[in-house]
């Protein structure tokens, strides 16, 4: 009787170990499911955030482009200002020949300046040749 008694407090005693194992698997269970959700939602805030970056890279790079061009254009007018003060440096005024055309009456310079002096012919060829290159 006494190993009845025994064998019927070890069963119960495994009885509440196994209740008390079932209630903690199921609040592991539990917080296992709370973490499964809350790393979905990093995994998704994640995703959120890559895309923000590449749409952030995506803008720099139009950016910078656009910053490239900007100062491709500047340089090129500074190269042609530079090129027209180059022409107009190197002008040669000289004396207007007989056989060239003269202002029609009453066609000043400004400032009342006389028509006798013209710009000499390699002048007028480069600014010709600026004036009709390809843009």
């Amino acid at each position: 009787m006494a190993a009845l008694v025994f064998a019927a407090m070890v069963a119960g005693g495994l009885f509440f170990r196994a209740l008390r194992l079932a209630g903690r698997l199921g609040t592991e269970q539990a917080r296992h499911e709370t973490t499964r959700r809350e790393r979905d939602a990093a995994a998704g805030e994640g995703l959120r955030w890559k895309a923000l970056a590449e749409d952030r890279d995506r803008r720099i790079k139009a950016l910078r482009e656009a910053a490239d061009q900007c100062l491709d254009r500047e340089r090129a007018f500074r190269e042609d200002a530079a090129a027209r003060e180059a022409i107009l440096r190197e002008a040669a005024p000289v004396a207007r020949q007989p056989g060239q055309t003269a202002p029609k009456a009453g066609v000043t310079t400004g400032g009342g300046k006389s028509h006798a002096r013209i710009v000499d012919d390699a002048t007028r060829e480069k600014a010709a040749d600026r004036l009709n290159r390809p843009l």
